[in-house]
């Protein structure tokens, strides 16, 4: 598996049409992302993923322009995170299985959202180890603990 997921790394943000839709409007793709450039809008709207990585000092530039997105751009900024990965897709609704395209905007926001925070999918995470030119094995298991004190009592995924 290439590139699964980039939750742990930094963030991850999935755009789908109504996903970051505020105050109950649905926002066009040069509104959200605004910071993006013409060839990486194109990019993306053709399907392919939009990745940032950064060594040294991690500046967050695929965040949606929201307050959702500039509540994570503050916090990460304040964490003095030096290594990260910033990860962009979008899937128009009409290419999500017809289990997600006829659910609520609501329902659907939710069940994507509870996807993205499932740690147990971690599990087989790789990523590309620039010093050893190759993938590597991030997680080979991921679950949820309720502390650092009982770290073999598994909960489920929030």
């Amino acid at each position: 598996m290439t590139l699964k997921r980039f939750a742990l790394a930094v963030f991850l943000i999935s755009v789908s049409s109504p996903l970051f839709a505020e105050y109950g409007q649905t926002l066009l793709l040069q509104e959200v992302l605004p910071s993006l450039s013409p060839q990486d809008k194109t990019d993306l709207l053709n399907g392919s993923e939009i990745l940032r990585f950064h060594d040294g000092t991690v500046s967050p530039g695929l965040l949606p322009l929201s307050s959702l997105g500039t509540a994570v751009a503050r916090e990460i900024l304040s964490g003095g995170l030096n290594i990260g990965i910033e990860g962009l897709f979008f899937t128009p609704l009409d290419r999500l299985p017809d289990t997600y395209s006829s659910l609520l905007d609501e329902d659907r926001n939710i069940k994507l959202y509870n996807m993205l925070r499932s740690v147990s999918t971690l599990t087989g995470l790789h990523y590309y180890s620039a010093s050893r030119k190759k993938m590597r094995l991030l997680f080979e298991e991921s679950w949820v603990i309720p502390n650092g004190s009982s770290p073999k009592e598994i909960l489920p995924d929030p």
